[in-house]
């Protein structure tokens, strides 16, 4: 008897559903990035580190939220939300660290004690 499932399979993508991936992966990384960069040109050279740490910040929860309410699997080999919301805190503590509250405060017209 013949098996049917071998008749009426598709055949395989010719990019390869792991390229794929990295390509939703790419696009997911650059839309995520774009607030980011619209931020840095949109405040004063003197606070972008702390604005560059507070959307971080911000795209890291909303990433692990996608990621969480998509049910993404955290042990892949390949990258996964849970790693691009991982960077995004990276970069979130790195700005915070880099910046210096003096600025803040000169910013906001309060001088420090």
């Amino acid at each position: 008897m013949t098996d049917l499932r071998t008749l009426h399979r598709s055949p395989p993508h010719p990019l390869g559903v792991q390229f794929l991936s990295h390509v939703k992966m790419a696009g997911l990384a650059a839309l995520s990035a774009a607030p980011l960069l619209i931020a840095i040109s949109w405040v004063p050279p003197a606070i972008a580190l702390p604005v560059i740490c507070l959307v971080a910040f911000g795209l890291a929860a909303l990433v692990a939220l996608a990621a969480w309410s998509f049910g993404a699997r955290r042990d892949s080999d390949n990258v996964t939300p849970w790693d691009v919301a991982g960077v995004f805190v990276l970069v979130g503590c790195a700005a915070a660290m880099l910046s210096e509250p003096e600025n803040i405060l000169q910013t906001f017209g309060l001088t420090p004690n």
